[in-house]
């Protein structure tokens, strides 16, 4: 487990097509809001109650409201990383790190 594509400095990232490619779709297109974060649960067994697991983790899901106030909260901490979907493949770009507002006494 390592740190998202999105918050990875550019010179980390690989430089193959194939890899880049792969990464660009896990970003969801120039319209993807994450950058390639996601969360993937895999249950495997035998006669699973599949529509019952989904009603008690979508009950985990974040409210609109909550999902605002991370918003809100994420921009605090913003990406090392985006991509440029006009070159084939797709390019990381540096994002220029921002100076930490300042607290307040």
């Amino acid at each position: 487990m390592g740190l998202a594509q999105a918050s990875t400095p550019a010179e980390w990232w690989p430089s193959d097509a194939q890899s880049l490619n792969q990464i660009g779709a896990d970003f969801g297109g120039e319209q993807g809001e994450w950058g390639d974060r996601r969360q993937e649960v895999v249950f495997i067994g035998v006669d699973l109650d599949q529509k019952g697991i989904e009603a008690q983790l979508d009950e985990c899901l974040a409210t609109d409201a909550e999902m605002e106030e991370y918003r809100k909260l994420a921009t605090q901490k913003p990406d090392r990383c985006k991509l440029d979907f006009s070159t084939s493949p797709p390019t990381p770009i540096d994002i220029p790190r921002q100076a930490p507002a300042p607290r307040a006494k």
